[in-house]
């Protein structure tokens, strides 16, 4: 359910101020990767959002390409810089009954000093992290239900559809 969240569209207005400005697209090319792009407006009020307007822009591009599940590659391409990242998912085991999840993001030097570079980066690391933080504490405790699924939801189905037959295939193979 982790990797699943950047699938789905209609959570990132609710959870996270983003408003989409194109509708996603979503392709499932390789049976061992499926990839979803978005473009939106951050439109948050919070310090973080204000602070990634005014250093990167208002508006970003956005996809993340999820392999088996639990492997997520990232760019986010903002007006006057770009973001990316790896997000690697360690499923629940019976010892911890947690998730673990590691997220590593990088960003290009832009022409600005270096303090200036760093500064970017970590205000970025932080919106990443508050992000995350905000699904997770969605996320626990969550039961899938299938019926859920509403209008709006088609990117996100095809997403469990892919992972459903990825870990079929798996199984069988």
């Amino acid at each position: 359910m982790v990797g699943a969240n950047a699938f789905d569209a209609r959570h990132f207005r609710a959870a996270h101020s983003r408003r989409l400005t194109r509708k996603p697209h979503a392709s499932f090319a390789d049976p061992l990767a499926a990839t979803v792009a978005y473009e939106y407006a951050i439109e948050g009020t919070g310090l973080t959002d204000r602070a990634i307007r005014s250093i990167s822009g208002p508006r970003v591009a956005f996809d993340v390409t999820s392999w088996c599940g639990n492997v997520l590659l990232v760019r986010a391409k903002f007006e006057r810089d770009a973001s990316f990242g790896i997000v690697v998912i360690a499923p629940a085991t019976t010892e911890t009954a947690q998730t673990d999840v590691t997220v590593i993001v990088n960003a290009r030097r832009g022409r600005a000093s270096a303090l200036s570079n760093r500064l970017r980066v970590e205000i970025k690391r932080i919106a990443i992290r508050r992000m995350l933080l905000d699904d997770f504490a969605s996320l626990n405790g969550l039961d899938y239900v299938h019926d859920g699924l509403k209008p709006g939801d088609e990117v996100l189905s095809g997403y469990l559809r892919w992972v459903r037959d990825a870990a079929q295939d798996s199984i069988r193979g």
